[in-house]
């Protein structure tokens, strides 16, 4: 069965998840966004491989995986990255990737065009949402500045840079299979 097709739903037990190989994937990409990313900017905006890992594991898994995957790849981020919150960008990633889940196996899905929209579009939100968080706890805020020299440098990079992403979680999971808790039930 290829990429192509629609998700089969199929019961947790019998579901070839590929756990192991999206742990080691969400390790390395973590990695490198916290080592590596940092050195490839315009302006102030860095990719955001993390989100397209998220994406790309929610469009073939569903949104459970999207969810957990979001989750342990942002708790990771801001427990190895010197930031300030603990927990914001790990919610932020767990949302996206719960919303992004509901798409999977559907069409327009297996294409590249609209999982890469999709991608960019969270990469802007989760840029957002962690700079209304960072605004309400105090931190100063310029919205010209954030808008030209994060925002859209950053969807920018993280467009060029997620399809790569994306090829190489669909060659590692192999076909869509939605994953729904208690369908062997």
């Amino acid at each position: 069965m290829s990429v192509l097709t629609p998700a089969s739903r199929t019961a947790p037990d019998d579901v070839p998840s590929g756990i192991g190989s999206i742990a080691v994937l969400t390790l390395l990409v973590v990695l490198l966004q916290i080592s590596l990313l940092p050195f490839i900017r315009i302006f102030d905006g860095i990719p955001d491989l993390v989100i397209a890992l998220t994406v790309s594991v929610a469009l073939m898994r569903g949104p459970i995986y999207g969810a957990v995957v979001g989750f342990v790849a942002g708790l990771l981020i801001e427990l190895l990255a010197p930031v300030g919150t603990l927990g914001v960008l790990a919610v932020i990633y767990m949302s996206l990737g719960a919303f992004c889940g509901r798409y999977c196996g559907r069409p327009e899905a297996s294409g590249l065009v609209a999982p890469i929209g999709l991608i960019v579009a969270c990469a802007g939100i989760t840029q957002v949402a962690y700079a209304a968080v960072l605004v309400s706890l105090g931190a100063p805020f310029s919205f010209p500045t954030f808008i030209g020299r994060v925002l859209l440098a950053q969807m920018v990079l993280t467009a060029l840079l997620s399809p790569p992403m994306l090829l190489l979680v669909r060659k590692v999971l192999k076909q869509p299979v939605l994953v729904e808790p208690g369908a062997g039930a």
